[in-house]
């Protein structure tokens, strides 16, 4: 989602009129500190509209991080959700560090962490930019054998980095460390050097990282259980990514942590950096890393059981 942060709100009537003008997808469903994205657009709206969850007579305000939490004090719609991608452990989301659960006017809650709470469901980012919220069991079992086994083919090119921020510069760090083993190309804003993201694939971004071994992708930030797109889409275009994030243990009963390079920046790399050229200068290696195996045995299971437990909390506090 992209757009602009929500501005500070610093009356009472300007969180009553924040409120009643809210961004609603029908009188059923508003979005209250999102960054600008539709209602009717959104991931959970959809989800629900599609198992036709959106019957209820109810209301539905789903609340996010990006903006006074306030809001909930002068919303009187019936039923109020949160939800975030964000990790809300990082300083300038810690005022919802909680997910909102000590709040009572909250009835359900979506994030990343591991939590054990009657009105929580772990449902983390990544599953909203891996799978459509439309498919069935069949295209998600397909989905996730394209991720296991993504195509291959020939890469020419040793590794990306595509990024608009660098908060903790973790990405410059990880690419300083590796600019004597190949060239990186970094075509979005952070350390910029390449346009063909734009002038060849038209900011394809997984048409373009398909020509490269490695990329480039730590979180933002490090939490227990905060994965988000970044793994998952490097591995789709094939890539191995060089990653840091979820203390380096991302979704261990999904990802195959054999198949990833995890940086870690309490240590020197030296053996991550050792193993990334010893792959760029050895191709018989470096194909049989790109052909392993991206997600485990079973994971299809634990991303079917997601789902499964997603509708099962929305249809029962609907």
């Amino acid at each position: 989602m992209i757009g602009k942060i929500v501005s500070k709100i610093k009356t009472k009537q300007q969180l009553r009129r924040k409120v009643e003008v809210g961004n609603k997808a029908s009188d059923k469903v508003w979005l209250y500190n999102f960054w600008n994205v539709k209602a009717e657009e959104m991931w959970v709206t959809r989800f629900l509209k599609h198992r036709g969850l959106l019957k209820t007579e109810k209301r539905l305000s789903f609340y996010s991080v990006f903006g006074d939490k306030k809001l909930l004090d002068y919303d009187n719609r019936n039923l109020k959700i949160f939800i975030t991608g964000e990790n809300v452990h990082a300083h300038s989301f810690d005022s919802y560090a909680d997910n909102l659960l000590s709040s009572k006017e909250i009835g359900l809650s979506l994030g990343f962490d591991y939590l054990d709470n009657a009105k929580y469901v772990r449902f983390p980012l990544w599953l909203r930019t891996a799978f459509q919220p439309e498919w069935t069991e069949k295209e998600i079992i397909n989905r996730v054998e394209q991720l296991r086994f993504p195509k291959i083919g020939d890469r020419t090119k040793f590794a990306a980095m595509i990024a608009r921020y660098d908060w903790g510069n973790t990405r410059s760090q990880i690419c300083k460390a590796l600019e004597n083993v190949g060239d990186i190309c970094c075509p979005s804003k952070v350390l910029h050097n390449d346009e063909t993201l734009k002038t060849v694939y038209q900011d394809d971004k997984q048409a373009y990282l398909r020509q490269f071994c490695f990329n480039v992708c730590p979180e933002n930030s490090n939490w227990p259980g905060y994965v988000t797109e970044k793994v998952f889409d490097s591995i789709s275009a094939g890539c191995i990514p060089i990653y840091w994030g979820s203390d380096n243990k991302p979704e261990l009963d999904v990802l195959n942590q054999n198949a990833l390079i995890l940086w870690d920046f309490d240590a020197d790399n030296a053996k991550n950096i050792a193993k990334i050229e010893n792959l760029w200068n050895n191709k018989e290696v470096l194909y049989d890393m790109l052909h392993q195996p991206r997600l485990v045995d079973g994971a299809e299971d634990v991303i079917l059981a997601y789902f499964s437990r997603l509708e099962n909390a929305f249809a029962e506090l609907l």
